[in-house]
């Protein structure tokens, strides 16, 4: 053992505290200083009473060696020549001083300082040192020195400091502003005034700094400014005077309305963009918040700056007026002053650099966005109506203010005027017109831009036309027809059409163009309802028929139309002002006619709008539209005529409607997707399954023709075969409708990416030539051996070895040309235009899915809704398998099946005129042998189980349906012969539904590979479906038999009959049927327990025949059953309560005592306790399981040996009756009943002598406890808890 020293020995644990302190990471920096603190406490010696007072004067005395040595390295640190050690060192040189502050064993100002000067230290006496190592050293050791000053103010260490040692920290910080160290020196000094008192402050303070305080306030710096900022309201305010500042700063205070042009260049004229982040200037913000001063402030220091050209800006001044907005608009008491800050010289300097914030860094354009947010989020502050509005024209009223809205990212006007309400929108609305009128603005951007603004001003909900308020109707009115005269024809004003005399003084081509598009946007607008839309329309109509009456009205068009074109617009406007006129005349109710006829008129007005966007198109759909009413209106005549003749009614011209839409939608033109969309739901009660199969064509993926360009595809090769048709007129249509898409497809192709013809056609042909060349090749290696004609066939004897090598290398060559001029990859990847081609046409089947999906929700017909569900069966697998290309369609497919489950009302008279019962049968077989049958895909079993709740769904309208027929039949006392239709239907077809899906259900029941999953069927029990009766007694007939059907299909039988006897909505639907369905269903039951019972019960070597799971689904069936069956016997009447109950429940608690023969899990276990409750048995436990078997085995011996008795009893009556024979009989007889009685004696003595083993035990046990409480006697007192 080593000889303790007089100086006690470091722990070497402290050594290791010192490492983290370099780490770049702030956490680690952080847990190591507190690790170090926490060790230093630990050992006693920071915060207690030191043992003895020092004597020598050092730090080391009266003190651990481990805090000295830690004092003396974290100084030493402190001058580091890293930052990040920097930190480190100084952040655990504060914790470990305000931890020993207040102790008596806390180090001095002194004796520190005495650190700083031996760790500290110049190394000047080095001479191999250069120049500038020695002036960074210099610099470093005056970090330090600064950082100890600052650890020691931090600490609290000055307020007990005397006067000698805050005259030594000031000192050594005031010879340390030096350069970039000014900033920490002045920030130490902020701090260190709040802790000395006033007396301090002016003898010793002041003395020092005053040359630094004292000046002009040219000399001044941001870091001075902020320190007398300070000063105002602090204890040294008299030091900083009104004399003060007037002799320095040419006011009576900082925060006089003198002294702001001096403040607000302070705050532009920083150094570095770090500046920023100076707390001087939101202590500026508090300090003009508490006179009331920001609105000054910023008129007078900061707007002036603002304004100053580029060659005299500040040069951090783009940096530090967003910064101004992001910090200040964020904290105001008052935000009635927003607009007062919002000058022009803000918003327009805004605008600018939001315009071209591409050319900052990420940064700035951050800090930007950032700015603008904090604008936008003060809009929820601004309480007043009038404030809003002043708001929105300070944001807007400055020269090209308006574009602020354009470059913005956070829709900085958008934002502003969902708050305003409507009147002061109208207000808006009008300023933005007159800015687009302004001829005096030369800027048309500007005037462009506020065209669309005025746009999104009429698209807000506050303005848009309520029924009912005419008012507002015809104001918003007058608007769109502002922007009709202003795009369509030449004007000044948007009111009158000029002259071609004086077309020159007409706003100019390109706000025409904005105006023109900002018109067809506002009819997008969708009215209340049908009527509304066509008097809205019918008002543009004749608006612009008075332009045409107008002198040269017709030569005041823009893009003049063509004497076909007038000829259609006459010819529209005649078609809708005789049938409004018309109809205004009529008094009734408007019938269904009258309503197809409002959506055609708003059809033909918005294609006699179209005229003047895109003439051709609007020239066919007009034509169309024409012969299609002409139809309607022959038809409607027709069937009124042979109305009591019967005649079914066939609308064809649906068909040619259908047509009409899938070319309108085949256009990029949000407002013809939108008309369609809002006009398809009025006629989706006409479609017919021939003009629905159209729409289907769209959407057909086994089809590779592109829809878009088949038409015109096939004219073009087609046109001799065109001219042998016997219908010339269907023929012209075709070819103009072809025309029509090959049309509509350049447009969406040219506005989806541009690419011309000749690159197309350059693809196509480069493919061709390469096919070509393939050929050319292999003919020319084939040679003499090719064949000349189809008949002939190439013999491979008649060719000799020499001519197959020639060939064969000539083949060879052929085939590796042809992989050279292919692209690699084996496949042919799609070329841009065939890429750019299948984009527009997926954006086409897209809007054609928003038709299907407008149908669906609008009373679709039965027929169709089950067509287009196995049209979407037959195209799954396509779409699954190359959902890479097809993966927006098949989402659409889903949708579909979604939907068709959530139909909640069919097209009226639906089920009797579209579809019989016949076919939903054949939909039903189809959808087994064609896609459960079928080939599988993924997710086929998700998409068969809600087909097969569809098909459900409409067999349950379908009987509805035939109910009423029956009951409307025999209301009425006569009957329809076979061209009614409704009676023969009921008669002649039957719904077969239920009985196929029995069938399938026997089929899963018995086969090893089903065509339909268990998941359907359980979906189909939890229905409130008629045919689920039938399907329960076939289920419980067939799954429920114990000796055919294997055990997991059986206890799956069960589920499924639980989850039948679960619905109780439909059990209670329909009582009787109910009832004597429970009746069949119980039976089954029962037999399927007897058999259970007699399959356990005759098992050999204790085979268990049935198994855990299929015995848990079993106990809940019986609990279910039980349940049930009480709440039918509460309901039924009590003459039906009486009669013999469905189960007898003692007999099946027997049967289910007697499957308990196998240790049960804790769920089945609780199953088998709660059915032993209810029937009031005793439960056999896990540990009674053999008792339980050897007495089913003694009664099975006593069964037999009855059954053995009585058939001696029988062969003893037939024998005859001798002396001899009497008395062997009477011995046997005497043998015979002495047997039981010797059995029964047996088991006498048996349970006398396991009674006798059992009072043994006790009387063991008795003694036992006499033996040990003899023995414990004396010993009560000890306790054996707390080991005593």
């Amino acid at each position: 053992m080593k000889k303790q020293s007089s100086r006690k020995l470091l722990d070497k644990t402290v050594f290791g505290f010192f490492e983290n302190f370099g780490s770049p990471d702030d956490e680690v920096r952080i847990r190591g200083a507190s690790a170090l603190i926490e060790f230093l406490g630990q050992d006693g010696n920071a915060g207690k009473e030191p043992p003895a007072a020092p004597t020598n004067g050092t730090v080391s005395t009266g003190k651990t060696a481990e805090t000295a040595y830690a004092l003396k390295r974290l100084v030493r640190g402190v001058g580091s020549p890293t930052n990040v050690s920097k930190v480190g060192y100084y952040t655990a040189l504060v914790g470990l001083l305000q931890q020993l502050n207040g102790a008596q064993d806390c180090p001095t100002v002194t004796e520190l300082f005495k650190l700083v000067k031996s760790e500290l230290a110049d190394s000047d006496h080095d001479p191999a040192e250069s120049s500038d190592a020695k002036e960074r050293n210099r610099f470093e050791v005056r970090v330090g020195k600064v950082l100890v000053c600052g650890a020691i103010i931090k600490a609290g260490l000055i307020q007990s400091a005397t006067d000698l040692e805050l005259q030594t920290v000031l000192t050594t910080l005031k010879t340390s502003i030096y350069k970039t160290l000014a900033k920490l020196v002045w920030t130490f000094l902020n701090e260190l005034v709040l802790c000395i008192s006033g007396s301090k402050f002016s003898q010793i303070f002041w003395p020092l700094f005053e040359p630094f305080l004292n000046v002009p306030k040219e000399q001044h710096t941001m870091d001075t400014v902020y320190f007398l900022l300070l000063l105002l309201d602090g204890p040294h305010a008299g030091m900083v005077n009104k004399k003060y500042f007037l002799r320095n700063f040419q006011a009576p205070s900082l925060l006089h309305e003198n002294a702001f042009p001096y403040l607000g260049q302070v705050l532009f004229e920083i150094d570095s963009t770090m500046a920023i982040n100076h707390p001087f200037i939101n202590c500026l913000l508090e300090k003009l918040l508490k006179v009331d001063k920001v609105v000054p402030f910023w008129q007078e220091g900061v707007i002036p700056i603002l304004s100053l050209p580029d060659d005299r800006r500040p040069k951090y001044r783009d940096i530090m007026f967003p910064h101004l907005i992001l910090t200040w608009f964020g904290r105001l008491e008052d935000y009635s002053v927003i607009p007062k800050l919002l000058q022009p010289a803000l918003i327009t300097l805004l605008s600018e650099k939001l315009e071209n914030l591409s050319k900052f860094s990420e940064d700035v354009r951050k800090l930007y966005q950032e700015a603008c947010k904090a604008i936008v989020e003060t809009y929820p502050k601004l309480e007043e109506e009038s404030v809003r509005l002043a708001t929105y024209r300070s944001l807007t009223q400055g020269p090209g203010s308006i574009l602020i809205e354009k470059y913005a990212s956070c829709k900085l006007l958008q934002n502003l005027l969902a708050t305003l309400s409507k009147d002061t929108l109208k207000t808006v609305a009008e300023e933005l017109k007159a800015i687009i009128l302004d001829p005096s603005n030369d800027n048309y951007v500007q005037r462009t831009y506020a065209a669309h603004m005025l746009q999104r001003v009429l698209s807000l909900r506050q303005l848009l036309p309520e029924p009912g308020t005419k008012a507002t109707e015809n104001w918003h009115l007058e608007m769109v027809r502002f922007f009709l005269i202003l795009g369509l024809f030449y004007s000044a004003d948007g009111k009158t059409v000029l002259k071609p005399s004086k077309q020159e003084s007409a706003v100019k081509a390109e706000l025409a163009t904005t105006a023109k598009a900002v018109f067809f946007h506002l009819l997008e607008h969708r009215h209340a309802n049908m009527s509304e839309e066509r008097d809205f329309l019918l008002s543009l109509v004749r608006c612009v028929q008075e332009a045409f009456k107008s002198p040269d009205g017709l030569k005041g068009l823009r893009n003049p139309l063509t004497e076909a074109h007038i000829d259609d617009w006459n010819r529209m406007l005649a078609s809708v002002t005789e049938r409004t006129e018309r109809m205004n005349r009529i008094t009734a109710h408007v019938d269904d006619e009258d309503k197809q006829g409002t959506v055609f008129h708003v059809l033909m007005m918005h294609m006699g709008l179209h005229l003047f966007n895109d003439a051709e198109l609007a020239h066919s759909s007009i034509t169309e539209l024409e012969s299609v009413m002409k139809r309607i209106t022959g038809k409607t005549k027709q069937r009124r005529k042979s109305l009591t003749k019967g005649d079914p009614e066939e609308p064809e011209w649906i068909e040619v409607v259908v047509d009409l839409f899938l070319n309108l939608l085949s256009q990029n033109s949000l407002l013809l997707r939108k008309v369609i969309s809002n006009v398809f739901p009025h006629l989706s009660g006409a479609i017919t399954l021939t003009a629905f199969n159209q729409i289907l064509s769209v959407i057909n993926l086994k089809d590779k023709t592109n829809p878009l360009a088949a038409q015109g595809d096939q004219e073009e090769q087609d046109d001799d075969e065109m001219d042998e048709n016997d219908d010339d007129d269907s023929v012209d249509n075709e070819s103009s409708d072809g025309e029509e898409v090959e049309t509509n497809v350049k447009n969406e192709e040219t506005e989806e990416e541009e690419d011309d013809d000749d690159e197309i056609m350059g693809d196509e042909e480069e493919e061709e030539t390469i096919t070509d060349k393939m050929r050319q090749a292999v003919q020319a290696a084939l040679g003499s051996a090719n064949p000349d004609s189809d008949a002939e066939s190439l013999d491979l004897d008649d060719i000799d070895e020499e001519q197959g090598r020639r060939m064969d290398i000539a083949l060879a060559e052929a085939f590796r040309s042809f992989r050279k001029n292919r692209k690699p990859g084996g496949k042919q990847k799609p070329t841009k235009a065939e890429q750019q081609m299948d984009t527009v046409l997926m954006h086409f089947r897209m809007r054609v899915f928003d038709l299907i999906d407008v149908y669906l929700k609008h009373e679709p017909g039965m027929i169709i809704c089950l067509e287009l569900m196995l049209y979407v069966f037959e195209m799954l697998p396509i779409a699954i398998r190359e959902e890479a290309k097809y993966g927006p369609v098949l989402n659409r497919y889903r949708q579909i099946f979604h939907m068709l489950t959530r139909i909640k009302q069919f097209r009226r008279s639906a089920a009797t005129c579209d579809l019989d019962a016949s076919q939903l049968n054949q939909i039903l077989r189809d959808l087994i042998d064609k896609v459960a049958k079928g080939a599988s895909f993924p997710e086929r079993n998700q998409y068969l189980l809600k087909a097969c709740q569809f098909i459900v769904v409409c067999s349950q309208v379908l009987e509805m349906q035939n109910e009423g027929l029956r009951s409307e039949g025999k209301t009425n006392g006569d009957v329809t012969d076979g061209t009614g239709g409704a009676t023969s239907t009921v008669e002649n077809d039957v719904l077969q539904v239920d009985k196929l899906f029995g069938k399938q259900l026997t089929e899963y029941l018995t086969s090893r590979n089903p065509a339909i999953s268990f998941n359907v069927f359980h979906s189909l029990f939890r229905m409130s479906w008629s045919g689920n009766w039938y399907l329960a007694i076939t289920l419980t007939s067939t799954g429920l038999q114990v000796a055919t059907i294997r055990a997991q299909r059986r206890m799956q039988a069960l589920q499924l009959l639980r989850e039948l006897l679960k619905n109780r909505r439909f059990v209670n639907s329909e009582l009787p049927k109910a009832v004597s369905s429970l009746r069949t269903i119980c039976i089954a039951l029962i037999k399927y327990m007897a058999d259970l019972e007699e399959a356990v019960s005759g098992g050999k070597n204790g085979e268990r025949t049935i198994g855990q799971n299929e015995f848990y689904v079993l106990l809940q069936v019986l609990l279910e059953m039980h349940n049930l069956l009480n709440n039918l016997q509460l309901q039924q009447d009590p003459k039906e309560a009486k009669k013999q109950p469905l189960l007898r429940w003692d007999r099946i608690g027997t049967q289910v005592q007697a499957l308990r023969r196998f240790n049960l899990n804790s769920q089945t276990m609780s199953c088998y306790r709660q059915l032993c409750q209810r029937l009031k048995l005793t439960p056999i436990g896990n540990g009674d399981i053999h008792t339980n078997s050897a007495a089913e085995k003694q009664s099975k011996k006593d069964k037999q040996n009855r059954k053995s008795k009585e058939q001696d009893d029988q062969k003893a009556d037939q024998e005859p009756v001798t002396a001899e024979s009497n008395g062997h009989n009477r011995g046997s007889i005497v043998n015979g009943e002495g047997e039981p009685m010797e059995s029964s004696g047996q088991e006498v003595k048996r349970k006398r002598k396991q009674q006798d083993v059992v009072e043994t035990k006790k009387e063991k046990r008795r003694k036992k406890e006499k033996r040990l409480l003899i023995a414990s006697q004396g010993m009560e007192e000890i306790s054996f808890a707390n080991g005593s």
